[in-house]
């Protein structure tokens, strides 16, 4: 099935996630108005991403969209997937390559002055080492008995000295009832260098299609875990809110989620990866240690 067909329907349901950015947002040359109501980016193909939104204008005139993204590269409206809905309401779908992000909507009315709206850069989540940043989902396909849900991350190295390394089996994701499921072993552990920064897609598979996303984590069974909250409404979190501060900045860690797989009368406990041990390590041990806890956790889930 086309990605635009498969994937657009889902659009519907996005209010179960908070969006990366904040919605709506809104700009004007004083004649007219633009309001962004919500915003989806999905994959495509394996080189192209659709960024679908939802617009309205203040007055049903003639007017043309462009978005721009973090290097100023312009991508028109793709004429083919977007729509009218009525006077001044449109479904826009816009074509960008998979390693852009929209940095602005440019706004052209007829007869009249041309705008911009921005978008926010994501927050930043940190544990005063590791920097995490959520950019939204990627892919999510649902089934009756199952759904996979792919997420868009960045995570950067805040010390000055010492690596950290990035592996699936750092990440989980969080339901409505707090059960945790392990991200799905898609990339080998890959090391992060002080003040360096890589970016990855996290799957997540196998989740019940009743489960709701509602926290995403890193690190959560070491005592520095950082935690982002896709959909605050679904699960209490207290949650520590740094700024946009320099790298040197430390923040306090989340603190983590409570009463984790608990239901009224039945609570689960589920075998955790081992922890880091304390003691310096070189690279290649914490290559090889996130590589035994990846496979540890793998074998957990096959026992499952």
């Amino acid at each position: 099935m086309n990605a635009i067909r498969s994937i657009w329907p889902l659009v519907l349901i996005m209010g179960l996630i908070a969006a990366s950015h904040a919605y709506p947002i809104q700009g004007s040359n004083g004649a007219v108005t633009c309001v962004v109501f919500d915003g989806y980016k999905s994959r495509y193909d394996m080189n192209t991403s659709a960024l679908f939104l939802d617009v309205g204008m203040t007055r049903g005139i003639n007017v043309t969209f462009e978005v721009v993204d973090q290097n100023n590269n312009t991508y028109p409206v793709d004429i083919n997937h977007s729509r009218a809905l009525q006077p001044g309401r449109f479904s826009l779908v816009f074509m960008l390559p998979m390693s852009s992000d929209a940095a602005y909507l440019t706004v052209i009315p007829e007869g009249s002055n041309p705008f911009s709206i921005a978008w926010d850069k994501p927050l930043k989540y940190t544990n005063g080492i590791a920097n995490l940043r959520y950019y939204g989902i990627t892919d999510w396909l649902l089934s009756n008995t199952s759904q996979t849900i792919s997420v868009d991350i960045s995570l950067s190295n805040n010390a000055t000295e010492g690596e950290i390394v990035m592996s699936p089996e750092n990440f989980t994701l969080v339901d409505q009832w707090g059960w945790r499921y392990f991200a799905d072993a898609t990339f080998s552990p890959v090391i992060i260098p002080p003040k360096s920064i890589l970016r990855k897609e996290i799957t997540f598979a196998s989740i019940s299609p009743r489960s709701r996303p509602a926290l995403l984590e890193y690190d959560f069974a070491t005592d520095h875990p950082i935690q982002i909250p896709l959909d605050t409404s679904l699960i209490e979190i207290q949650m520590s809110m740094p700024s946009e501060s320099p790298a040197e900045t430390h923040t306090e860690a989340a603190a983590p989620t409570a009463r984790v797989n608990e239901t009224t009368n039945v609570t689960q406990t589920l075998p955790q990866p081992p922890q880091l041990e304390q003691k310096p390590m070189t690279t290649q041990e914490k290559v090889l240690a996130a590589r035994e806890r990846l496979a540890s956790v793998q074998e957990m889930m096959r026992k499952k």
